[in-house]
């Protein structure tokens, strides 16, 4: 909100130096409309909300709380959103001028189970897999382990396709997905 603020501030600035001059040189009148369309070129809060919800499969109505501000990453003006209901939890991180979907982060709240049989290795990979959308031979496994707390037993699993890395928590008695992400492996 700062950073546009101060960019809104500038705009402002530079249209009051181009009025004041008495004889306006072409590219000083050039650079204000440029500064003004980059200006415009930045999404809403709105537009980013919708694609995070059209993502998540979700309408407003099903959403209990939202917060989301803009930030810069590596050089690239971002929207940071977060919003959840009695389910999950969701984070995206968008692009603030195309609205692609840089990273993204689902939390799905535990359900309680008292059986103690777990799925297995071969039946978690194969959920995981199944989600995601790949076979076995389409992805390198680059890491499992069997999570046990205090008071819940999960399986971690993350594997790469095409330099993209998944990264998964599973339910180790039900097979649920707690939660999922996928990041750019650069």
């Amino acid at each position: 909100m700062k950073k546009r603020h101060i960019a809104v501030s500038l705009v402002v600035g530079l249209m009051l130096i181009g009025c004041s001059s008495s004889n306006p040189t072409p590219s000083s009148s050039n650079q204000n409309t440029n500064t003004t369309q980059n200006n415009t070129s930045l999404l809403s809060e709105n537009e980013v909300k919708s694609i995070a919800l059209k993502h998540a499969n979700l309408s407003e109505d099903q959403v209990t709380w939202y917060s989301c501000y803009t930030d810069r990453d590596d050089g690239i003006q971002t929207y940071e959103c977060r919003f959840g209901n009695e389910d999950a939890e969701y984070e995206y991180e968008i692009n603030g001028e195309t609205g692609d979907i840089l990273q993204y982060d689902i939390n799905y709240h535990a359900s309680s189970s008292n059986n103690e049989t777990y799925i297995g290795e071969d039946k978690a990979k194969e959920i995981v897999l199944n989600h995601a959308g790949f076979t076995q031979d389409q992805v390198q496994f680059t890491h499992f382990e069997l999570d046990k707390s205090y008071h819940h037993t999960e399986y971690e699993i993350e594997f790469i396709n095409q330099n993209i890395e998944y990264e998964y928590s599973l339910d180790a008695v039900s097979g649920e997905i707690l939660s999922y992400q996928q990041d750019r492996n650069d």
